[in-house]
């Protein structure tokens, strides 16, 4: 057949390029452009070989264009993202030592510094799996994510299943956007509805992170799903079926934690905050405190500590990098062409800048002190950076591999149209003895 010269030489494109996981892709252009190109010569009265030989003869020597893409289509490193989170974590360790004051100071660092060792290696096992993986788990992801959130609504349930789990909250949401976006205004409907479970399960566990990230999800990403036109309905009632509902239990749910009461020693460290944002130099230690540093604060409020000791000159350089690092990883996610990729990326940044807000605002006293977050990579937290270098490895896998992913929506393998040219095709060749 006249195809397998078509197939021939896209399998000759192919081989020159040393990236394997983009053969997929460029086969399947290259062919399609193959095809186009062929029926062209065809409606000009060519016959299936001459137009199949002219297509090929107009692309050239395959192996020269197999070793032009080979230049343009490699892996794209994340290697600077990389030493700037060794330096996160170089930074944080030796704040963290410092801050400590006490002759058991390298031993109370001993579980950290394990946990930067298991989360690089996490991050690197991450970094080199296809991430693509996770599309065809899409619904699974999400349940089993909602099943879990249920079990940590248990009293009896695991302290860190409650505390960490909402960071994962953004990707289910993603999972829930991918696997519902065919289905139109159903879909939508579900995948707030998932939105607004996981918002009712931070209200029953009592974790403000949570309703933070799904105030995002809400805000970000379903939004975002409809102003891209993923579920192919009409934007401004996508917008209100998305939006109206999540907006309403999230704005009550934010109402309820900032007007709540304090718990016991959230006056005393309220206080002690306000008093070190009042009494900070611009550079170098501050007037000496009324009430001496808690032993939480060299850990739990290491901006707090590190304003105190070293100024806001010191700390805004610190938040600065953060934020830029964050920056990188937005613009990085925008440039995704691949739905999956871009909604997982940006749900990650996403993940990223609210633990950083959330934290220094907690930590000058903005909002009430007893947030459970983390300053990722830089506090103290072995268990809560796990998931952050697991969460960083999948997100530069998604810079790594983006540009080859494959999201299309499954559709019948030719449409109307095609059927019509094949059968045209099929009737100039009986007509002409071929």
């Amino acid at each position: 057949m006249q195809n397998d010269k078509i197939v021939e030489y896209c399998t000759t494109v192919c081989s020159q390029i040393r990236w394997k996981k983009s053969h997929k892709k460029i086969f399947s252009e290259l062919q399609n452009h193959l095809l186009e190109q062929r029926d062209a010569f065809v409606e000009m009265g060519d016959s299936i070989q001459e137009a199949t030989d002219k297509a090929i003869l107009d692309f050239g020597d395959p192996v020269c264009i197999g070793m032009d893409l080979d230049r343009v289509h490699r892996p794209k490193s994340q290697y600077p993202l990389m030493i700037l989170l060794v330096l996160f974590c170089l930074f944080g360790g030796l704040l963290q030592f410092f801050c400590i004051q006490s002759t058991s100071a390298i031993a109370d660092m001993i579980p950290q510094a394990v946990s930067y060792l298991i989360g690089f290696a996490i991050l690197m096992a991450a970094y080199f799996i296809d991430f693509s993986i996770l599309s065809r788990y899409s619904l699974p992801i999400a349940i089993c994510t909602l099943a879990v959130v249920l079990i940590a609504c248990i009293p009896s349930s695991g302290r860190h299943l409650k505390y960490y789990i909402v960071w994962l909250y953004p990707i289910a949401v993603s999972c829930a956007i991918y696997y519902f976006r065919t289905k139109g205004y159903a879909g939508l409907t579900a995948s707030t509805l998932f939105l607004l479970l996981l918002i009712i399960c931070s209200l029953f566990t009592n974790r403000i992170m949570g309703v933070f990230l799904c105030l995002f999800s809400g805000l970000v990403l379903l939004p975002l799903s409809v102003f891209k036109g993923w579920f192919h309905v009409r934007k401004i009632y996508g917008f209100m079926i998305c939006m109206t509902p999540c907006l309403l239990l999230l704005l009550t749910a934010c109402a309820v934690y900032l007007s709540g009461a304090g718990r016991t020693g959230d006056e005393y460290i309220s206080g002690l905050l306000q008093e070190i944002v009042q009494n900070a130099s611009w550079l170098g230690m501050g007037r000496t405190l009324s009430s001496p540093f808690p032993s939480m604060f060299h850990t739990d409020y290491i901006l707090a500590y590190l304003l105190y000791r070293h100024g806001w000159i010191p700390l805004v350089t610190v938040i600065a990098l953060l934020y830029s690092f964050v920056a990188v990883c937005i613009w990085s996610a925008a440039r995704q062409k691949s739905m999956f990729g871009k909604l997982i990326a940006v749900s990650i940044a996403g993940v990223f800048a609210i633990q950083i807000t959330v934290y220094a605002l907690s930590n000058l006293g903005v909002i009430r002190p007893y947030v459970s977050t983390i300053l990722p990579f830089i506090s103290y937290g072995s268990f809560a950076n796990i998931i952050n270098f697991a969460l960083l490895g999948l997100l530069l896998s998604i810079f790594r591999n983006g540009e080859v992913m494959d999201d299309r929506v499954a559709k019948p393998i030719l449409t109307r149209a095609g059927w019509k040219r094949i059968r045209a095709i099929i009737h100039y060749e009986e007509t002409n003895g071929q």
